[in-house]
């Protein structure tokens, strides 16, 4: 299942659906209204098979992977994408899980940075998220998540690069668009984010890696 997790830009969500529309899916999605108020996010079109879950109180995309983890706690896969995304690829999902298995971390190219960084489209293993107990370590709000991803994916030699999909991320830090309140908020907690990680990675990494070894032994 897919998740697009968005606040308070309701235009660049509807653009990111429409991307999937034309270039089609075959997976079913979730929007997650991550606590905006916004009254444009009652009319959004959405790809069949998809649906919309509301959050109460705008509590960041990290917050937002979990709870929607935590109501859906038995995919056999997990995907995100970003509301600042655009599927350029067709049949973007089916190649991207023809890649994929339990434990592994499959993402596509992102016209940016995902050579050595996951974004894009990116799928998770239903067990190996199971296995962590969250999509996203507790303490993080919006940054840092993919430092985690990617030290598990290089740790268990999880990562799956599919460089034909292009799923276009047009962030403000590469040029492909203007700085909004939507990312003012979300990089309010950077500072807080980083010493998050910091702590995880420190205290939490090598257990992370032993709940994952234990999983994949018993299964």
């Amino acid at each position: 299942m897919w998740v697009l997790p968005t606040y308070d830009r309701p235009e660049r969500a509807q653009q990111t659906l429409d991307s999937i529309e034309k270039a089609g899916c075959n997976t079913p999605g979730l929007v997650y209204i991550d606590g905006s108020q916004n009254p444009c996010y009652d009319n959004l079109r959405l790809p069949c098979g998809w649906s919309v879950l509301r959050g109460e109180v705008n509590r960041g995309v990290c917050s937002a992977l979990n709870t929607v983890f935590a109501r859906y706690p038995n995919c056999s896969w997990y995907g995100f994408i970003s509301d600042d995304s655009m599927i350029r690829t067709p049949c973007w999902d089916t190649l991207l899980l023809s890649k994929a298995d339990n434990y592994t971390i499959v993402h596509s190219a992102d016209g940016w940075r995902t050579d050595h960084r996951i974004h894009g489209a990116v799928i998770f293993g239903g067990e190996l998220l199971r296995a962590l107990g969250w999509w996203v370590p507790t303490g993080l709000i919006h940054s840092f998540c993919d430092d985690v991803w990617e030290s598990i994916a290089d740790a268990i030699d999880g990562r799956r690069y599919v460089p034909e999909v292009m799923v276009e991320h047009c962030h403000f830090g590469n040029g492909k668009t203007a700085v909004d309140r939507s990312y003012l908020k979300a990089y309010a907690s950077f500072d807080e984010d980083k010493a998050a990680f910091l702590k995880w990675k420190k205290e939490d990494f090598e257990l992370a890696l032993k709940r994952i070894a234990k999983r994949r032994g018993g299964s």
